[in-house]
């Protein structure tokens, strides 16, 4: 079904169409409808897929792992499939995890061959794909240092070196989106806080932290 204006503004809030005239991103929604799911519907399984990026615009999909654990809960506005997106595997590639309609909800799928249209037509589009792309590796990155790091401290002041801005400060927003970013409990995060400081590595001065050593 065509997308409703409620629709079209959910889509437009996704990160492809960041610093996109109206009239453009208008004219590319033009070309996409949404697809409806039953609640409990598999949308996604390893074997039963779409090199298509999806954007949720009604209702909620659940994220579940191999074993059938739920990993997430990708609300409205939310998206999946990029990273898979222009995979060149063999027939023998399948989709890392399932994804089940959480709730009746429509998708918006974009496919590999509409985008590569888009970025054609509009290299902003091409852009921000790319930069989403750099902070899922980003955040990937982190998440391998956090795994392989041999204490919570040298994991923490790893993330703090990359993040800190002219190399010395780190002005932190919130420590419990912290802790979840380094997959630590915040009494961890507290302990490793604590550790460096005690170490002289760090001065914490409420939210801002300053590297002392390198």
């Amino acid at each position: 079904m065509k997308l409703t204006k409620s629709q079209q503004e959910t889509v437009k809030r996704c990160f492809l169409f960041k610093g996109m005239e109206m009239e453009e991103t208008a004219r590319v929604l033009e070309r996409f409808e949404a697809r409806s799911f039953r609640g409990n519907e598999q949308i996604y399984t390893p074997v039963a897929f779409e090199r298509a990026l999806g954007i949720v615009v009604e209702g909620e999909v659940s994220v579940h792992k191999p074993g059938g654990a739920q990993l997430n809960v990708i609300q409205k506005g939310g998206c999946f499939g990029a990273a898979a997106l222009f995979d060149e595997s063999d027939q023998d590639f399948s989709y890392v995890t399932t994804l089940v309609a959480h709730k009746a909800c429509q998708v918006v799928f974009m496919s590999d061959e509409d985008l590569e249209a888009c970025f054609r037509l509009y290299p902003v589009m091409a852009m921000n794909y790319i930069r989403f792309l750099s902070g899922r590796i980003r955040f990937l990155n982190r998440r391998i240092d956090s795994f392989t790091s041999p204490t919570s401290e040298e994991a923490l002041f790893s993330y703090l070196k990359e993040q800190a801005a002219d190399g010395t400060k780190v002005q932190i927003t919130s420590f419990a989106k912290l802790a979840r970013t380094l997959s630590m409990s915040r009494a961890t995060l507290y302990r490793a806080l604590s550790k460096l400081e005690a170490d002289h590595r760090i001065q914490k001065d409420g939210n801002e932290i300053i590297l002392v050593s390198k």
